[in-house]
């Protein structure tokens, strides 16, 4: 469950307002977003990305990061993950900004198109390796045949309702792993 928490000034300012900035200058922290409280029970989180996320995801969600330059596709692989009871944390439309987007948000894991402007996925990956090397990347791509070498694993886009069955499967088996070192 999601929990947002605020004493003494913060609190007079969170009843003043109905919108409250929050953020993180840390590494691996959410970012900066707007919080603005709807009712008692109900938020929406809106990230730097401008999208919206409703309700209040477990904070021991997988955290997933979305690099495809489809939007409606990326929608698409948002709706099954959502449903599935992952955290997307963030989209990103093209390579160099998923680079920056892992950087910040530290995602458990990331779907990453292979052809895509301003820096193909296999060329984002490599620097994201060097920033997030524990990050999980499964290529999600309408034209890679095969899967490629550089990827943790891939998926075809015309089987993307499989993603979340695959995605918590991976991170089962880094989790044992990481549990018999």
């Amino acid at each position: 469950m999601f929990w947002i928490s605020a004493v003494g000034a913060a609190r007079e300012q969170m009843s003043a307002s109905p919108h409250l900035v929050l953020g993180s200058d840390t590494e691996g922290a959410a970012g900066w977003g707007a919080v603005q409280l709807v009712g008692h029970a109900d938020l929406e989180l809106v990230g730097t990305g401008g999208r919206v996320m409703k309700g209040s995801p477990s904070m021991d969600a997988p955290r997933v990061l979305i690099v495809d330059d489809d939007e409606n596709f990326r929608q698409l692989i948002r709706m099954h993950l959502e449903r599935a009871g992952f955290w997307v944390v963030g989209e990103a439309p093209n390579g160099a900004q998923g680079v920056s987007d892992a950087f910040r948000l530290n995602p458990d894991v990331m779907t990453l198109d292979h052809h895509m402007p301003h820096l193909t996925g296999e060329r984002a990956l490599e620097h994201i390796r060097e920033i997030r090397p524990k990050t999980i990347v499964v290529v999600v791509s309408g034209t890679v045949e095969e899967p490629p070498a550089w990827a943790d694993t891939f998926l075809p886009k015309e089987r993307v309702a499989e993603l979340p069955a695959l995605l918590t499967r991976m991170l089962t088996a880094r989790d044992e792993e990481s549990q018999e070192t």
